[in-house]
């Protein structure tokens, strides 16, 4: 950086020599190391301003600099900080993959009379539930999202009913996971 003012303040000197002029007793003439000790400037200064005569040199910036005491947010700052967003066929998988496993849960606890226990079946549900939120949560603000969130309230409202597999079959939460299926196909997702 200091190369390039050092190199400017010699340009008129060159110049001189370079036309076959005679010195006179009047010029003066400025090495690369007199330049250096007579001038300092500053890391972040605009480069040295060279008027006409050898000996007349300005160095003073355009605009002082002062540092801020805030510290400014940079927009690449906010967007590392933030979390990337899922995309809505992965949201669907994962709301597959919820269902598969509400599913096993609840065969599995199934009796001979095909009843699920109420104690089997509410944190079945309950775990269902926040599922859906916490993909949701991952996920922009679109229409799959909304009705994964719309879906798992009504399926946490099923699961703390009496008889939370009757609740389960209720208009609220079959209306809700039409609305999600519905979402899903929509966008693609393989299964829907």
């Amino acid at each position: 950086m200091r190369l390039v003012p050092a190199a400017l303040l010699l340009l008129p000197a060159i110049a001189l020599t370079g036309c076959g002029a005679a010195g006179t007793a009047d010029e003066e003439w400025v090495t690369p190391a007199a330049a250096e000790s007579t001038v300092s400037l500053p890391v972040a200064a605009t480069p040295a301003r060279v008027s006409p005569s050898p000996s007349s040199v300005s160095a003073s910036p355009s605009k002082s600099v002062k540092p801020s005491r805030t510290p400014s947010k940079s927009p690449s700052a906010t967007r590392t900080s933030t979390k990337p967003v899922v995309s809505d066929r992965k949201l669907c998988a994962a709301v597959t993959r919820a269902k598969e496993d509400l599913a096993g849960t609840l065969f599995s606890e199934m009796d001979d009379n095909g009843d699920v226990p109420a104690e089997i079946a509410g944190p079945a549900f309950k775990k269902f539930a926040r599922a859906l939120s916490a993909a949701a949560a991952t996920g922009g603000k679109t229409a799959v999202t909304a009705a994964m969130r719309q879906f798992a309230a009504a399926v946490t409202k099923a699961a703390a009913a009496k008889d939370p597999m009757a609740a389960s079959e209720g208009a609220g939460p079959d209306a809700a996971d039409d609305r999600l299926d519905a979402a899903c196909a929509a966008v693609g997702a393989p299964g829907y």
